[in-house]
């Protein structure tokens, strides 16, 4: 009997969930094939690229059209959040346009301009022939502000309105008015127990169970008492209905909630005539979830059996090697060691993340142009000196006679010195001003940790030896560097391709929730080239930390053993922050630093991405003894998930 390599058995089990999860995720997008979902892009009046998707029911046409329903996303999320929600509108008989806003998706920058998206998207909707003249606009989070914008641009062109985990205007600067009795015309709210942003929609509000307290929700509602879930407020004939809805999940969890969905549901069928007839709680969105988690999950299970398969091969062979000697004992300053490397992470997460998004200098410019990912992109850098300096003190305590090595730490100082004033020159030539902007900063850590690096490779014998123990040498030269960007390239590679296919086969991405691995636009292209070698640092400094600081004998001799450990160290810090945070809201209906909401969602996805980040240099450094290939990979793909689902707000 001829045995077959398990990485082969890998391979197909993740190709297996790529294509049964895609079918899946297809029936539950098209509740099984009575909707067709189209692909549309159109121009908004000032001529913005448009994109949304296009439910459309099983028998509507211009010749027997049906009311339409606009569904507006958040902020930092695509038209593939709201899927729950048009599914289940379409499959009651409503034309549905799920849009991507301004700066998201497939929609071009900047984010925020035309309202949103939201008069554009309106426009598109009522244009169709096969959209009778009875239209809702809904929206969640920042959507809501979209459809604000569009029922203000057009009084007359939609019925109903429903916001989800969000609230009229005002907005200072935008064309969001304030919400009143009579405006937007008979409107629900749909507005979670949970609600991270209840201090943002409805001001005054100390937890989000305390929302129909305050005078906004109470003005909106007509009423001079506090506002009582499930009861109708106004008239639908006049157009002033109200009615309240508090489903018990959080801000993000509407989109996978079905009490939010059927609630959302409820409402549409009230005001807007002409649907049928299924019960709320009758729905199957949730089968497209179940599909793109599974095809995610092949997706990234691909990377390993291809990587193996890829390392047998020319001109990769070469970069396998055995894993060196551990450069460590786990005593007691591995235990203080590791207990940093999962702390730090979350001690900075708040205090970079902030500083990212909201100091000017570090606004999204034309080299980097999103403002949340230059966020997390200066938390990874902040932590990237971190690790510099905490491997690089240690690793002077190890080689106090070294000459070279004492010159590692304040090497990098220098460098960083020399960082600033080479980036800030060449950022002033660029844009002539901003000295101390973004690209100041990242060449200031670039240059001062590639000469710490430089010199820990090119020093005596005892550098030499322990830059091969860190993961850190060039057997080849550059050309062990070079093959490993081809070995990166070429399994992320595939992993895009495996993503254009369910795309094309099946109209849906990767994706659990909103973790989403989508296909980039042009302009998201540019900043994946932009962001991608400040990450690819970070993942190598992750990887020196991993692999070599903390790396024993143990580690060195278990590969299974390694991703566990190494999981937990990554994962640990970050997750119990998290905990935290969150516990503290299904407790008080509030998070302990409620104007932190954004970055408390933000901060979900590195739940699921930091294991996979560890497992992924794991694997290819017991492959390769080497940092390289991990880091790539890793940047490549996290690269591709930060700029493929947030916001470009810089125009390109």
């Amino acid at each position: 009997m001829v045995a077959v390599d398990r990485r082969v058995t890998v391979l197909v089990l993740s190709l297996l969930l790529v294509f049964s999860g895609g079918v899946i995720g297809y029936w539950g997008h098209t509740a099984g094939g009575t909707v067709e979902v189209r692909d549309v892009q159109f121009q908004s009046a000032d001529g913005t690229q448009m994109s949304g998707h296009l439910y459309v029911p099983a028998g509507v046409s211009a010749d027997d059209p049906a009311p339409g329903v606009l569904a507006v996303h958040g902020y930092v999320n695509t038209k593939g959040v709201q899927a729950p929600f048009a599914t289940e509108y379409a499959r009651r008989g409503y034309v549905v346009l799920a849009l991507d806003q301004t700066g998201h998706g497939g929609s071009a920058p900047p984010a925020f301009a035309g309202g949103f998206g939201g008069p554009a998207g309106l426009a598109y909707l009522n244009d169709r022939p096969m959209v009778t003249e009875r239209v809702a606009v809904t929206g969640h989070s920042m959507g809501g502000w979209a459809i604000t914008a569009a029922a203000a641009s057009d009084p007359d062109g939609y019925d109903a309105a429903l916001y989800q985990g969000s609230a009229p205007g005002p907005i200072a600067g935008l064309p969001v008015p304030n919400g009143t009795a009579e405006f937007p015309r008979n409107t629900g709210v749909v507005f979670s127990e949970y609600d991270e942003f209840h201090w943002l929609m409805w001001p005054g509000s100390a937890s989000a169970a305390t929302a129909e307290e305050t005078q906004k929700m109470q003005e909106f509602f007509g009423t001079d008492a506090t506002v009582e879930e499930g009861r109708t407020y106004g008239s639908i004939e006049d157009g002033t209905a109200r009615r309240l809805y508090t489903p018990a999940t959080t801000h993000p969890g509407d989109h996978i909630s079905t009490n939010a969905v059927a609630d959302s549901v409820d409402w549409i069928q009230r005001t807007l005539p002409g649907g049928e007839s299924p019960a709320p709680s009758n729905q199957v969105w949730y089968w497209k979830e179940v599909g793109t988690f599974l095809a995610l999950l092949g997706g990234m299970l691909f990377v390993f059996p291809a990587g193996g398969l890829l390392l047998d091969r020319e001109p990769f062979s070469s970069l396998q090697a055995t894993v060196p000697q551990a450069a460590t004992e786990r005593d007691a300053g591995w235990h203080v060691s590791a207990l940093l490397a999962t702390l730090i992470p979350a001690v900075t997460y708040f205090p970079t993340v902030v500083a990212g998004d909201s100091f000017v200098p570090l606004a999204p410019n034309w080299l980097f142009p999103q403002q949340l990912t230059n966020a997390v992109v200066l938390w990874a850098l902040v932590n990237t000196v971190v690790i510099a300096g905490l491997v690089g003190a240690w690793h002077v305590r190890r080689t106090a006679e070294d000459r070279v090595g004492r010159l590692i730490v304040p090497a990098v100082l220098v460098g960083s010195a020399l960082g600033i004033v080479v980036a800030s020159v060449a950022d002033f030539l660029v844009t002539g001003q901003d000295l101390l902007g973004l690209p100041t900063v990242v060449g200031t850590l670039l240059v001062g940790v590639t000469l710490g690096g430089w010199l820990l490779t090119r020093g005596s014998a005892t550098d030499r030896a322990a830059s091969t123990a860190y993961g850190l040498s060039l057997p080849q030269g550059w050309g062990s560097l070079t093959r490993s960007v081809g070995l990166a390239v070429g399994v992320v590679g595939g992993v895009y391709a495996l993503s254009l296919v369910v795309d094309a086969l099946f109209n849906v991405d990767f994706r659990v929730w909103f973790v989403a691995f989508r296909l980039l636009t042009p302009w998201q292209f540019q900043a994946f080239v932009a962001y991608l070698p400040l990450l690819f640092v970070f993942f190598v400094a992750v990887g020196v930390l991993l692999h070599g600081r903390l790396r024993t004998r143990a580690t060195t001799d278990s590969l299974r053993r390694a991703m566990v450990i190494n999981s937990v160290i990554l994962t640990g810090g970050m997750a119990l922050l998290l905990a935290l945070q969150y516990g503290v809201l299904f407790t008080s209906n509030a998070l302990p630093i409620p104007q932190l909401a954004l970055y408390a969602i933000v901060g979900l996805p590195f739940v699921p991405a930091l294991p996979l980040i560890a497992v992924v240099s794991t694997y290819f450094f017991h492959r390769t003894g080497r940092v390289w290939t991990g880091a790539l990979v890793n940047a490549l793909l996290i690269t591709w998930f930060l700029v493929g689902s947030t916001a470009t707000q810089a125009v390109l």
